[in-house]
């Protein structure tokens, strides 16, 4: 469970990283156009505790 929601948080912050560059592009043309980004998590590499 608990690395199932590390994944969530990961996935997440992937997202963010992704569309900021994007964002004033959007905004800057029409506001009722939206951006959508996908992240697909292909692997978990584990840290050492």
């Amino acid at each position: 469970m608990a690395e199932g929601h590390r994944a969530v948080e990961l996935a997440r912050a992937v997202h963010d990283r992704a569309r900021a560059p994007f964002m004033p592009l959007v905004s800057a043309h029409e506001t009722g156009k939206a951006l959508t980004v996908t992240v697909t998590i292909t692997r978990i590499a584990r840290t050492p505790a």
